[in-house]
């Protein structure tokens, strides 16, 4: 047998065959097997050849290396060990390329972020989100704009002369977003300011942008529907034109497009926006879009644009924002004079003998500086003068009034009864309707069918307010003017394109002769009282006396600080402990107004009123004046507990106490029935009738009578 027939046949054998194809098998010894696998292999001298390199070092290791190392791991050393040890390799060069990689994106990443942070803002151009950074790097406001462009377009940057200060984003044939950079501020308290600006490039295209809210609280807009302060989590809405409304609507009659935030941002939106608001637990949305009530014939395109201020806290944003970014008054009435006055408002059936009772009722209070308020004094509305049955001789009743030392004052407002003698008389002075041939009419309160004085024609201004001038009575509170009463079309003298401007031209032509309005919007030039509208005789929180406070606080912080909180008790009869509960709080406010004296409810309410009148005469009066300047800049006179303490959790929810100024906490009792109540007394040490106490800090189940109101003096260390 060939040495090639023995290879193929010893094949056959290690796989179990024979020359006959019989299958064999084949079974070494277990016991040799094991007795091998446990010995190492035999190393024979003679087949080791010596080498010239056995005298070097290396050589001396390898020599050394083959006489220790098993012959099974020599065997395999060759070919496993290599292929393991270049598969470690790869492994480590994999490793070295990923976190090249990564550093290198990384810095690459934190390169543009830190452009962004140094001006404050970074934007994401796929998920068109806008991320305000406070001066701690911190973010404070997430805005995702642009919810109404086209989901799959992308955005270019487009380039503008100042690049310094300007970033612009055009997506094609829908809308560009422009954001500018305020110079930096020297008030260190505030870190940027930005404008943020949307121009339509398709008529049919509303231009939205939302505003994350979950992780903040937040203030403003106004006299929204159930009062909530702060604004999220209490109320929701989908989006309604931003004007002002009546008692019902979801938006009141006393309104700003200002939004304030706990992290210390301030959103002010530009009164040229056709602007619809949505409130929701997690997001305010602002959208610009030519519907109803704006006008809707423009050959402008369509624009979004408000301003954001960021600073250290919600206390300094805001003080900011009104120091530098709102208008100033132009013109103020006599404030501190009605902060002197208690004022009277009858809920009666008006004439001269029934005022003479109901005054001679009043007086038995004893007090001194009483203003008495006239409604219902023409005989059809929109007479613009006394009605012969009611007042036959207004001029007498006059002078015995003011016998009584009482000072009078009218209410007025802009309707006409198509009723009334100057309906016909004076038709070309309405608003018109759509076609411009008759006056457009609407309902307001108990007129069934009026039309409504056109400000923007300056024939009518001057007619309404000589008519006004020639009585005698100086002064007047004016009613009215909601865009929510406005007929659903309507053609003016000199067209607006946000129906909320009449209420500012309205507020402007009659400022000489106002003490007071219960319609304000967008800005208040002509500083001046602002009355709530009627209030209900209960506790709840929509228009009872829990919604006192939040509206006060909202009022004040969007500008209007000098406010008339509505009739004690509420607009009609209240059962004494309300009506106790409700002066309780009422005297620290800045204008007190009451409808009834108080004996006609109990000897006891009547009692507690004297007492109660005299603390607001010796220790309020006084230092609201002293406030008054700080209203005219724009400051509130009634202040939340966060003002003192911006950065306080607790203090940015509290809405059953208030400050005076910065110096007075008042914690009045609001729930039926009880006389215990929590108090948190914020950072500062306070004074309660000899008492000091110092905060942050909760006084517990705090016990107050129905005599009784809480309040505390900052002691001044």
């Amino acid at each position: 047998m060939d040495t090639e027939s023995e290879t193929e046949e010893g094949n056959d054998l290690l796989n179990g065959k024979t020359k006959g194809g019989t299958k064999v098998k084949i079974q070494a010894p277990i016991t040799d097997i094991r007795r091998r696998s446990e010995s190492f292999p035999q190393v024979e001298l003679s087949e080791y050849k010596w080498d010239k390199s056995d005298s070097t070092p290396t050589g001396s290791f390898k020599k050394k290396f083959v006489f220790t190392v098993p012959g099974v791991m020599k065997q395999k050393q060759p070919r496993e060990y290599k292929l393991k040890a270049f598969v470690v390799f790869i492994f480590f060069l994999i490793i070295i390329y990923l976190s090249l990689t990564y550093v290198f994106h990384k810095q690459q990443e934190l390169q543009i972020l830190q452009t962004e942070i140094a001006e404050g803002i970074h934007f994401h151009d796929k998920t068109r989100t806008l991320r305000i950074l406070n001066s701690n790097l911190q973010d404070v406001l997430k805005i995702q704009v642009g919810q109404y462009l086209p989901p799959d377009l992308i955005p270019y940057e487009c380039f503008l002369e100042d690049i310094v200060y300007t970033k612009c984003f055009r997506w094609k044939n829908a809308g560009q977003l422009t954001i500018r950079r305020h110079p930096d501020s020297s008030n260190i308290t505030v870190s940027r300011c930005y404008d943020i600006s949307w121009d339509g490039l398709s008529q049919n295209t509303p231009l939205c942008d939302c505003f994350s809210i979950n992780d903040a609280k937040w203030f403003g807009f106004g006299n929204v529907y159930g009062n909530p302060w702060p604004l999220n989590g209490r109320t929701n809405f989908s989006f309604i034109p931003f004007v002002t409304g009546s008692d019902d609507s979801s938006l009141g009659s006393i309104l700003n497009r200002y939004l304030l935030s706990s992290k210390g941002i301030s959103i002010s939106i530009d009164s040229s926006v056709p602007l619809f608001v949505s409130l929701h637990q997690n997001g305010i949305c602002l959208k610009s879009e030519r519907a109803w009530p704006y006008s809707t014939v423009s050959n402008s395109s369509l624009r979004m644009s408000y301003s954001i201020c960021s600073g250290s806290d919600v206390k300094s944003v805001h003080e900011f924002t009104v120091n530098e970014l709102r208008p100033k008054a132009e013109t103020v009435s006599d404030l501190k004079y009605f902060m002197k006055q208690v004022i009277w408002t009858p809920n009666i059936d008006m004439n001269t003998e029934s005022l003479m009772t109901y005054l001679d009722a009043v007086m038995e209070l004893g007090i001194s500086n009483n203003l008495l308020v006239i409604d219902k004094w023409q005989q059809e509305e929109g007479d613009l003068t006394f009605d012969p049955i009611k007042f036959p001789n207004f001029n007498d009743t006059l002078d015995a009034i003011r016998l009584k030392k009482f000072d009078v004052i009218l209410k007025a407002h802009p309707y006409i009864s198509t009723s009334s003698k100057n309906y016909l008389k004076h038709i070309r002075f309405w608003i018109r309707d759509e076609n411009n041939v008759v006056p457009a009419l609407t309902r307001w309160n108990n007129i069934s069918s009026a039309a409504i004085l056109d400000f923007t024609n300056p024939e009518a201004c001057d007619w309404f307010i000589n008519k006004l001038k020639s009585l005698p009575v100086p002064h007047f509170v004016f009613q009215g003017g909601q865009s929510f009463f406005l007929p659903r079309r309507y053609t003016l003298f000199d067209p607006v394109f946000n129906p909320d401007i009449l209420s500012q031209i309205y507020a402007s032509k009659i400022a000489e002769i106002s003490v007071g309005m219960n319609t304000a919007s967008v800005k208040q030039l002509d500083l001046n009282y602002v009355s709530v509208s009627p209030r209900t005789p209960t506790w709840d929180r929509e228009r009872g006396l829990n919604s006192i406070l939040p509206l006060v606080f909202t009022l004040g912080i969007i500008g209007f600080p000098f406010i008339n909180p509505g009739t004690v008790g509420g607009d009609g009869i209240s059962d004494p402990e309300l009506y106790t509960r409700w002066l309780q709080l009422s005297i620290f406010l800045p204008v007190l107004q009451l409808s009834h004296s108080p004996k006609t409810l109990s000897d006891e309410c009547f009692q507690e009123t004297k007492k109660l009148l005299e603390i607001r005469s010796r220790l309020v009066i006084p230092l609201l004046e002293q406030l008054v300047e700080d209203g005219v800049k724009g400051v509130p006179l009634i202040r939340p507990l966060w003002w003192v303490a911006p950065n306080d959790s607790v203090a940015l929810e509290v809405d059953s106490e208030f400050l005076v100024g910065d110096d007075l906490l008042v914690a009045p009792v609001l729930e039926s029935g009880s006389q215990f109540r929590d108090i948190y007394i914020p950072q500062g040490i306070w004074n309660n009738s000899g008492r000091l106490v110092a905060g942050p800090k909760w006084l517990l189940h705090h016990a107050v009578s129905l005599n009784q109101v809480p309040y505390f003096s900052r002691v001044i260390l």
